[in-house]
Order: C-alpha cells, then structure tokens, then sequence
C-alpha cells in the first residue's frame, strides 16, 4: 500500500495509523526543502501540499476520537488525550503556514485578475494596480522567518507523528466508517446549499472544511471500490475547491479595501468588478455541483471494507 489509503486486509486502527504516519512524513518532506525554494510558485505548491497532508490527518482524527468518548466519556482517559494533543499540534502548523499561504495565493490571484483587467483600465488606474501587485508580492527579506516557522511547523509535525506512533489507537470498525462516509456524503450537498442560500462567506468556508474532511475519508477507502470512490471523491474535490476559490477571492477583496494594504491607493473598480463577476461564476457552478450528488443508500458502500477484487484497476 501507499499514500493515505487503508488496507483492508489490516485492522483498521493499525491501518489508519501507518496512514497517518506515512502522510506526516510527507508533510515534513515538503517544509525541509521550503527554504531552498526562491520562487513563488514552486514555495506556495510546496506549503499548500504540507497544508493539505496535515488537514487529511486532522480528517481521521474524529473518528477515534468520537470512539474513545463513547468507549469511556472520560476526557482524561490517555487516548483521548493524546489525540487532543495531536489535534493541536496539526492545528498550529497549519496556523503557522497560513500567512505563507494567504500572501502567496493572494499574489496568484491578483495577477490572474489584473491580466484580465489590464487593457480595459486607464493609465492612472493601470499604474495604481502594479503598485499594488508589487505590494502583494513576497518580499526576499521574509525568506528567513519564514524558514523558521516553516522549522517549527516540522517540529510540530514529528511531535504528531511521534504521538500517533507510539500510543496505543481505539478499535474501530468499518460499520461505523461505512456509516460516517453514508452520512456525511448524504448530508454534504443540503449543507452546502443552506451556505450558499445564507449569503455568509463564514458559513460556506465552514461547509468547505467538511467537504474537505469528506473528501480525505474518500481517499482512505479508495482501495475497496476504486470506481465508484473515485468518481464520489473527484465530485466532493471540485466542490471543495471551488468554496476555497471563492473564499479566495473574498479574501482579496477585503485585502483591497484596507488602504494600509494597498501604500494608500485605491484599487481600480474594474478590478473590484471582476473578482465580484468571477464569485458570481464560482457560485453558479457550485450549484450544478451539487446537484449532481444524490443521496446514497447502505448498498452503495458495502464495498468500504472488503479487498478489491479486481486489484489491478487501482493504481496508487
């Protein structure tokens, strides 16, 4: 087996263990070589990989701990603890990384925009917008701090890691799998829609992380049902990555409205107008999305769980 997949054949608490590991890993792989990357696009790729390897594992980690409340409702019982202080050891790595990332994404995103808005802005406006990128590009002297917390971040990482490695997991069955991936797949799509129907950019960012945790329990049980996992996995993905674009974008109007961000200048309305134009976009495609995942029944996941019998139609 590789990358974060289960193996069927193996208990499922040992399974999802060498998962986890095996991602941590990978994560603290792409922070190493983080300081040795100039460019920007290869250093964002790079921490937004790290990023999504420690959300992945941070998906696993209800479903023991949910296991461990019931199995004892102590919270000071010793697997419940450690897995609390695994939650937080992701959690603050992935704090650490997020300036990185925002700047980094805000920078692609304002470039890709600008490029559209370019030829129809006047001369004033055209030199107002290059200030402007020119602001929101990485400065060469943050390199340094950022190697730190991109060091640190490591650390944090071979804690979990070391953590997860060396405490003893609940047992867990793959009924209770098969019925969380049911459930939240059935769920996922009225969400989504009650988010976007409330107009709050909160709200639909907090439907993107479930979709992401959906999307990352889809990828472990991959292996069982590769045809049918796959096609429900890439479904969940693009929804996700559309809230995430969205979201994106949001986030980049409200760095434009802060003068302080901007030396002073204000952006040029066609810019406004078009991450306005591109949001109104994502959003219509969003709904096509999700109308296209109806509700599963019990059926449609007995495979979670049994080897594949046809192994050569997953490649890994």
């Amino acid at each position: 087996m590789s990358g974060f997949e289960v193996d069927p054949h193996l208990p499922l608490e040992e399974s999802l263990r060498a998962a986890m590991r095996q991602e941590l890993d990978r994560a603290v792989r792409r922070l190493r070589v983080l300081p040795s990357l100039v460019e920007p696009g290869p250093r964002a790729l790079a921490v937004r990989r790290a990023r999504k390897v420690t959300k992945r594992v941070r998906a696993v980690l209800p479903l023991l701990a949910r296991r461990s409340a019931r199995r004892g409702g102590d919270p000071s019982r010793a697997e419940s603890g450690f897995l609390r202080l695994v939650e937080e050891d992701l959690r603050s790595a992935n704090r650490l990384l997020s300036t990185t990332r925002d700047r980094d994404v805000r920078s692609a995103t304002l470039l890709e925009l600008a490029d559209r808005v370019r030829l129809e802005i006047v001369e004033e406006e055209r030199a107002a917008l290059e200030q402007i990128i020119e602001l929101a590009r990485a400065d060469p002297s943050e390199f340094e701090s950022e190697r730190r917390t991109a060091d640190e971040a490591a650390r944090l990482l071979l804690h979990a890691r070391d953590l997860l490695v060396s405490a003893e997991l609940p047992a867990i069955g793959w009924n209770s799998l098969r019925r969380r991936l049911r459930r939240g797949w059935n769920r996922i799509g009225q969400r989504v829609r009650s988010d976007l129907r409330s107009g709050c950019d909160e709200r639909l960012h907090a439907g993107r992380k479930r979709c992401g945790r959906l999307e990352a329990r889809l990828r472990l049980v991959e292996p069982c049902d590769p045809r049918r996992m796959s096609r429900r996995r890439s479904l969940i993905a693009q929804v996700h990555r559309l809230i995430g674009r969205d979201r994106d974008l949001a986030l980049l109007a409200g760095w434009l409205e802060n003068r302080e961000n901007t030396g002073g200048v204000h952006a040029p309305k066609s810019l406004k107008d078009a991450i306005m134009a591109e949001r109104g976009r994502i959003r219509r495609r969003l709904r096509r999305r999700i109308r296209r995942m109806p509700a599963l029944r019990r059926r449609h996941w007995s495979r979670v769980g049994r080897p594949n019998p046809n192994p050569e139609s997953h490649q890994p």
